[in-house]
């Protein structure tokens, strides 16, 4: 018995969803799903066309794991540092790449202003310092060498 619902619509209603496959009221939808109907959640959100990022638990039950996710990270210097660094890398790659999305946001305009576009000139001033070490003018003539030495170049082409 399907329960009659707009499509796209999870009845939720003192702090239990709805199933919308059999009427019945849960706080926690996936285990059900698996074991009333042999359904995972993907295809239960696909047969009534609910969004795929919607929660199937409880909206207490989110918000008190969102909580205890807040608790653990306030916790662990270890994560908020791997954090701290994995923001860092983030942006200093949309520095490098100028990226319109991430321009304005506060942390890449401050990247900026400490210099952070200019990692790749930098980065090819080196390559073109160890090409003249080679005996090459510069990389783009080092890499056409490299093309004819495997047999990629002008040469090998014609």
């Amino acid at each position: 018995m399907t329960v009659p619902e707009p499509d796209g619509v999870q009845p939720v209603e003192d702090s239990r969803l709805q199933c919308l496959e059999c009427g019945r009221w849960f706080r926690l939808m996936a285990p059900h799903l698996k074991h009333a109907h042999a359904m995972t959640t993907a295809e239960y959100r696909q047969a009534h066309r609910l969004p795929r990022k919607l929660s199937l638990r409880a909206p207490d039950l989110t918000e008190r794991a969102r909580g205890q996710g807040r608790e653990r990270f306030a916790a662990r210097e270890d994560m908020q540092a791997a954090f701290a660094a994995g923001r860092e890398m983030v942006v200093r790659a949309a520095c490098g790449a100028g990226t319109r999305a991430t321009a304005d946001y506060p942390m890449v305009v401050e990247a900026r202003r400490r210099g952070g576009q200019g990692h790749r000139r930098k980065s090819l001033q080196r390559i073109d310092a160890a090409a003249q070490s080679l005996g090459f003018a510069d990389r783009l003539r080092r890499g056409a060498r490299e093309d004819d030495d495997r047999g990629h170049g002008e040469r090998a082409r014609s």
